[in-house]
């Protein structure tokens, strides 16, 4: 985390890991949402959006 390696774990550890990246795990999950009915992407840009701590 934050850019420090994390030891792999024991080859004998139970269950396998899966190592991916953000854009491939991001796609896959934009892909999968946009496969249900009912959703849609909207391309865009937001404007005069704040967040409570900038106030």
């Amino acid at each position: 985390m934050n850019g420090v390696l994390r030891p792999l774990p024991p080859r004998d550890s139970v269950g396998k890991s899966l190592v991916s990246t953000r854009p491939f795990l991001e796609s896959l999950v934009r892909r999968r949402t946009l496969a249900i009915g009912n959703i849609r992407l909207i391309h865009g840009e937001p404007t005069g959006s704040t967040s409570p701590a900038t106030e």
